[in-house]
């Protein structure tokens, strides 16, 4: 039974990169598919800010049943928590127009051709990610994909999906008829600093309550626990050698970046 928001550990947790290497990796995609860019004329195409990769984003990940307090919510309705900083160092970030036909074939490159210099088959941003990334242009078995893949099972699990429409009988005794939580929730859009209304505050109240009733939160987050097991067991290996290859992607990011271990 969940009955509080405190984060509940996950078997992919120990897995998952930092948002924060996820963006220096991205910056020096970026900053080498700059130089690219330069080097074949496109000298108004500008490199990322690199005091923000330090920032990245928040790692506490989005998830679709977060905790929701039934006092708190009678009190200011549905959370609204600041959005992450957008991490800089990944292609187009920095650009602030449309780009070029000439821009879009030396950044992409052709994908039907192939250019005179093999060195930018994929374009500049090939160039990028082959100089980051080296031989291995992508993970065995990405553990943040897996993390969101365990979201999408769980939410279709017939466990979690029997919950819901128990929620949805709570509701409707108090007058609500939304299909599932994650729609109550996403019903009332506004921006944090804005209070929210006194029907806002009705509704997740009422939504809330009926959460907890029927353990909603609980429910929704041992089935993803199994769902992770499942990923981890299945695919060990993969995982492990998709975190030996992070790692190499992140060393070669540093060195291109002279930033070292100061971040």
């Amino acid at each position: 039974m969940v009955t509080d928001g405190r984060p509940v550990a996950m078997p992919l947790d120990p897995y998952l990169a930092s948002m924060v290497d996820i963006a220096t990796v991205g910056a020096a995609v970026a900053v080498v598919a700059t130089s690219c860019m330069h080097d074949l004329g496109h000298t108004s195409w500008r490199a990322p800010d690199m005091s923000r990769i330090r920032r990245g984003g928040k790692d506490v990940e989005f998830d679709l049943f977060p905790y929701l307090d039934p006092a708190q919510a009678a009190e200011s309705g549905y959370s609204r928590p600041d959005p992450d900083p957008v991490p800089s160092g990944f292609p187009g970030d920095s650009q602030r127009r449309p780009l070029t036909e000439a821009e879009q074939l030396a950044y992409r490159g052709a994908p039907d051709e192939q250019p005179a210099d093999p060195q930018l088959s994929g374009g500049c941003l090939g160039e990028g990610e082959r100089k980051v990334r080296g031989e291995h242009g992508k993970l065995p078995a990405d553990p943040r994909f897996l993390a969101a893949e365990s979201q999408s099972r769980a939410r279709t699990d017939s466990r979690v999906r029997k919950t819901i429409d128990d929620w949805k009988r709570c509701v409707a005794v108090n007058g609500l008829t939304y299909p599932d939580p994650v729609l109550a929730r996403l019903g009332w859009p506004r921006e944090a600093k804005i209070p929210a209304t006194a029907e806002e505050k009705r509704v997740a109240a009422i939504d809330a309550t009926c959460q907890k009733s029927v353990n909603l939160v609980g429910v929704y987050k041992t089935v993803r626990k199994a769902y992770q097991e499942r990923f981890l067991t299945e695919q060990r290996a993969q995982i492990l050698e998709s975190a030996r290859i992070f790692t190499s992607w992140l060393a070669n990011a540093n060195k291109i970046l002279k930033i070292g271990n100061t971040s």
